[in-house]
C-alpha cells in the first residue's frame, strides 16, 4: 500500500509532459479510495504513528472529504488525543464551507461540550458563533 499511495517518481511526472499521456501511477497515488483502504489497514494493523502518518498524509495531498475528518478525529480520541482531535476538526472547518462542513461542525460543537462543560465557556461560544457565521454567510452566498 506504501508503494501503491507513494509520489510518482520525477522520470514519471517529466514523461507526463512529454508524451502527454497519464500514467496510471500519477492517478493512484491520490485515489481517495486507496488511501482510505490504507487508513483503515493502519487503524486495523498498524501504530499510532503509521495512522496519523496516513490520515496527515491525505489532507496534505488535499483529498480529504468531511467523513475521513471525522474518522481521523474518532481515531484521536479513541487514542485519548483529544486536543490533536480538536485541532483536526479545526483545520476540517477550514478546507470545508457549509454545507460539507456541517457533520464536521456538529461533531466538533458535540464533543466539545461533552468534554469541556463549562470549564470552556467562552471558548464553546467562540465556536458557536463561528458555526452560525458560516451558515449565515452562505446563505447570503446563495440567496443572491
Amino acid at each position: 500500500m506504501r508503494r501503491a499511495t507513494a509520489e510518482p517518481p520525477v522520470e514519471v511526472k517529466l514523461k507526463v509532459v512529454v508524451d502527454g499521456i497519464q500514467p496510471v501511477q500519477m492517478r493512484l497515488h491520490k485515489s481517495l479510495r486507496l488511501w482510505t483502504f490504507y487508513a483503515d489497514l493502519e487503524e486495523s494493523l498498524g501504530n499510532l504513528e503509521s495512522t496519523q502518518a496516513d490520515y496527515e498524509r491525505i489532507m496534505e495531498i488535499r483529498i480529504a472529504t468531511p467523513q475521513i475528518i471525522i474518522n481521523y478525529t474518532k481515531f484521536l480520541e479513541e487514542n485519548n488525543f483529544f486536543e490533536d482531535a480538536f485541532k483536526v476538526y479545526e483545520r476540517g472547518v477550514k478546507i470545508f464551507k457549509y454545507p460539507h462542513a456541517r457533520d464536521i461542525w456538529v461533531t466538533y460543537l458535540y464533543k466539545f461540550v461533552k468534554r469541556h462543560g463549562k470549564e470552556k465557556l467562552k471558548r464553546a461560544r467562540e465556536l458557536f458563533e463561528n458555526a452560525v457565521e458560516m451558515v449565515i454567510i452562505c446563505l447570503k452566498l446563495f440567496s443572491q
